[in-house]
């Protein structure tokens, strides 16, 4: 394994580019025919000349194979198998007498037919009344399929357990933990009574109510006496009292004494204090006295402003304003507050059972609204929507909606049913909607079961068999497969079975649909179609030169000439058999075909480029030697050209800087690139300047280099690249 040195790199491109008829083209032309190509072929493809259609390339291809053919000879023999392996391959599991039998089924079938076609008109009212009788069958039972999901409701338990379930998801896991949760927090406000705040506007609060009382009725009425009371006793009260101190008259000096209280409150208290006033007014409300009501109202207000400044307290009271009070105390006249009241008044439920929860909040749109203000905050929603639903189908089921002898849904008494309740059935979201389907299914099997629909689909039935009957007979049948696609098929040898059918170019494309169609869901057919289509096309587009294949291949090799034949006369009729897959495969061959051709280029042996020699003292003095030799055949391939002693001092002038290492070298890069498509497009591209690292690293690269280059040396300097280049295997 031997370096490749920069040197060689360069000779190597420049007499490859120098070679071509429009080097300019080579690379996109190469890598657009590869890239076309390879999906198909994999790396059984054309030379790299062929690739790039230029012939210059692939004479000098030609002539590089002049001294060892059998790289060009495998090759060929290569791609020649892998063209007739697609082809092949276009139906590997087909046999043409599948296709023979669906013709024959087929032909059994269209005369099989048309007899039995005279047979429907006999049958034709039968046909109508037995229609008739299943769908009306089929009807009844969507209907009691219909009424079948509320039997399990029909029994005296299910709305009382549907209740239940629902007064688990309102009080148990909604209205309890919050009344705890709000208790909790109030009494977490200035347990040990240290907190103490401003109690001015408690005070103020309270001396308004007593000036604003109505001086024409009972003060006992109006005044909540004790609260106001307590509250007054918090206010300073500053008198004039006598000290122990004479003035100079004798008399006891006066001094401001307080006999009454601080001004100030414990947190805790006023927070006590309020949980009584919320008592008192309510009690107020319920015996109408809504005077006293009102000023107990003023009196919590002014108890709420002293205590704003705590945390505690602003936490609970925040928790009271926003999350407890709009669901459970929005007025005095909601059901929801009631019932939460009731059950805060009684705690074994006796006054609120958990059997009648449902139907309290579904007696009215309003009690309904308050059922779902809860449900719609909490964390059980979805077991109390689903409760809810359980109690209205229960009420459904039992409200004789369902007919006892028929097992089906009235749907009078159903549009009566839901006219009853409203829009109370949004007390469980969608009801209302799944209630109204409902009513809808069982209107339209009612029309169903009178036999309407039935009668209009068995017309329509009775229509479609005369039609189908219409214009068949026994000889337009036979005719139609004696002439016909079915006829060539059935009467051919199975190994010639669409021969008749392609040689005729005028309908083979009308046939082969026909066939296509034919087989279309019959895979096994299908094959067989294609496998014939392609014994037709191997037996007319094959030549006998067996030795363009490898040895032991004895299959036929593919004609360019024929092939591009059969393509003409027969792509529109091949489109009807093959999938595109298919039809872009064989346009692979047809193509490959097509670049071989470009490969017929014949050169001389002994022509002057390889066979002249040079004179150069470099060359003279190591031509006896293999690495001589090679220096001297990349001369010629650089200098063929140059004519008498003009050529010779040519060679002279490039041996001059080439050791014969470099040309051994150049030579190996260029036979390899005669087989190489990587760096054939390697040497023809632009894209890297030749002589650059770059270039000579990507040389290396494609040639299986193992090492990094070092740097770059100048022209003058003779190491070599440190590059080590694996030999390639034919």
């Amino acid at each position: 394994m031997n370096p490749v040195t920069r040197r060689a790199a360069d000779m190597a491109a420049e007499i490859y580019r120098g070679k071509a008829t429009r080097p300019d083209e080579v690379a996109a032309r190469l890598e657009a025919n590869r890239a076309e190509l390879r999906p198909v072929l994999g790396d059984r493809l054309p030379s790299p000349g062929a690739l790039a259609e230029d012939p210059g390339i692939v004479a000098f291809e030609r002539e590089l194979a002049m001294r060892d053919r059998n790289p060009t000879i495998l090759r060929e023999q290569a791609i020649n198998a892998g063209l007739r392996d697609v082809v092949d391959g276009l139906a590997p599991q087909g046999d043409p007498a599948k296709l023979q039998l669906a013709a024959s089924e087929e032909a059994a079938r269209l005369r099989a037919e048309t007899q039995t076609a005279n047979d429907a008109a006999i049958a034709q009212r039968q046909l109508r009344v037995d229609t008739v009788e299943g769908r009306a069958q089929t009807a009844d039972a969507a209907r009691r399929g219909d009424a079948a999901p509320l039997a399990p409701y029909q029994s005296a338990d299910a709305a009382a357990g549907a209740s239940q379930r629902l007064d688990n998801a309102v009080v148990d896991q909604t209205y309890l933990p919050d009344r705890t949760r709000k208790n909790e927090l109030y009494s977490a406000v200035d347990p040990n009574r240290t907190e103490m705040v401003d109690a001015t506007p408690m005070i103020d609060a309270a001396t308004r109510v007593r000036q604003q009382i109505n001086e024409l009725g009972p003060q006992g009425q109006q005044l909540p006496a004790e609260f106001v009371q307590r509250v007054e006793r918090l206010a300073p009260n500053i008198e004039q009292q006598p000290s122990r101190v004479l003035g100079p008259d004798g008399a006891p000096v006066m001094r401001d004494v307080n006999t009454g209280g601080t001004g100030q409150a414990a947190v805790g208290d006023i927070v006590d204090l309020q949980k009584y006033t919320g008592k008192a007014r309510e009690t107020a409300r319920q015996a109408g006295n809504f005077d006293l009501a009102d000023n107990i109202g003023q009196l919590r207000a002014g108890a709420s402003r002293a205590v704003e400044g705590s945390p505690a307290a602003a936490e609970a009271n925040n928790n009271y304003a926003e999350n407890f009070a709009p669901k459970y105390r929005p007025g005095p006249g909601d059901e929801m507050a009631k019932f939460t009241k009731e059950i805060d008044r009684d705690a074994t439920r006796s006054t609120t059972p958990p059997s009648e929860t449902a139907k309290r909040f579904l007696s009215s749109p309003e009690k309904a609204a308050a059922l779902r203000r809860v449900l719609d905050d909490s964390p059980a929603g979805a077991q109390g929507n689903a409760a809810v639903r359980d109690y209205l189908l229960s009420d459904l089921a039992t409200s004789g909606v369902i007919d006892s002898r028929s097992g089906m849904i009235r749907p009078d008494r159903l549009r009566a049913w839901r006219q009853s309740y409203g829009n109370q059935l949004e007390a469980a979201p969608g009801f209302g909607s799944e209630v109204d389907a409902m009513i809808a299914r069982a209107q339209k099997g009612e029309r169903v079961s009178d036999g309407l629909a039935q009668q209009i689909k068995a017309a329509q039935t009775r229509l479609r068999e005369t039609e189908r009957a219409a214009g068949r007979s026994e000889r337009d049948i036979d005719d139609r497969i004696s002439k016909g696609a079915l006829g060539a098929v059935i009467d051919a040898d199975p190994d010639k079975a669409v021969h008749s059918i392609m040689q005729n170019q005028a309908n083979a494309a009308g046939r082969l649909r026909e066939l296509a169609a034919l087989t279309a869901n019959n895979p096994d057919a299908r094959a067989g179609l294609k496998a014939a289509v392609r014994d037709y096309l191997i037996d007319r587009g094959t030549t006998s030169a067996v030795e363009k294949l490898p040895p032991g291949d004895s299959r036929s090799p593919l004609s360019p000439a024929k092939v591009q034949a059969l393509f003409g006369d027969h792509a529109n009729a091949l489109t009807a058999v093959f999938s595109p897959a298919e039809m872009s495969a064989m346009r692979v061959v047809q193509k490959a075909l097509e670049l071989q051709r470009t490969e017929q280029v014949r050169v001389r042996s002994g022509s002057d480029t390889i066979e002249k020699g040079l004179s150069a003292s470099v060359f003279d003095n190591a031509r006896d030697t293999p690495l001589g030799r090679a220096a001297e055949i990349v001369t010629r391939l650089k200098f063929g050209m140059l004519k008498g002693g003009g050529m010779i001092a040519s060679a002279r002038r490039f041996l001059g800087n080439m050791t014969p290492e470099d040309s051994r070298q150049a030579l190996d890069l260029l036979n390899r690139a005669a087989i190489d498509p990587d760096l054939a497009l390697l040497l023809a591209s632009r894209e890297v300047k030749v002589g650059s690292p770059q270039y000579v690293n990507t040389v290396q690269r494609l040639l299986g280099a193992a090492a990094a280059t070092r740097e770059s040396v100048s022209e003058d300097e003779r190491r070599p690249l440190e590059v080590t280049v694996r030999p390639t295997r034919n």
